[in-house]
């Protein structure tokens, strides 16, 4: 894992036994709520769920960094629904400022259930939740199925679903620019349901 922004937070549990394979819970939503309403200006969090969603390390963390400039403008799209996404992701926005940790739990677990259901597999055991991706500010929340890390070497966390890709190496910048944007994240996700039925 390296900084993608200036700053970029690590937000790790004190309890170095927990894992990026498990759902997030009160304690999650609270610390990360404390971190994102102190910081005073537009923060959004994400967490890499399982090593399909793209995550790098296995304690359990969010990241937080600022998305002010350009570089997150697909968020504000999706999170006002004005935007096609080629994969499945459930959005809930907010009514007003930041909902406390409780609100944002229940909303997480409301997203969540769709996300499993979208996957067809629910939470298993040692507290494995099937892989997932969540995002989330001041203004809502997003939680985007996942079936594999990506596609030939062109992978995507949180961040690469919104189309914002950190990559370590020219070699994976060229395997995105081969395959696709497009076609690396609908593999990387849950197709959208045919409206045709077929």
């Amino acid at each position: 894992m390296f900084d993608a922004f200036r700053p970029h937070f690590l937000l790790l549990t004190q309890d170095g036994h927990r894992r990026q394979y498990e759902p997030l819970d009160i304690d999650d939503f609270r610390a990360t709520h404390a971190v994102i309403s102190s910081l005073g200006s537009k923060y959004m969090a994400i967490y890499n769920c399982g090593v399909e969603s793209g995550c790098s390390r296995f304690h359990k963390h969010l990241q937080l960094f600022p998305h002010e400039g350009e570089s997150f403008e697909v968020w504000r799209d999706v999170i006002a629904q004005t935007r096609t996404m080629p994969y499945q992701a459930f959005v809930r926005t907010y009514d007003r400022e930041i909902p406390s940790p409780e609100e944002l739990l229940n909303i997480y677990l409301d997203l969540f259930k769709q996300a499993e259901t979208a996957l067809g597999q629910s939470l298993r055991e040692e507290n494995r939740a099937p892989p997932h991706n969540v995002i989330f500010d001041q203004s809502g929340m997003m939680v985007i199925p996942r079936r594999t890390a990506g596609l030939h070497g062109a992978e995507a966390n949180a961040a690469g679903m919104l189309g914002v890709i950190w990559m370590s190496d020219v070699t994976k910048a060229e395997k995105w620019l081969e395959l696709g944007p497009a076609e690396v994240l609908k593999t990387a996700g849950v197709s959208k349901p045919s409206t045709f039925g077929i």
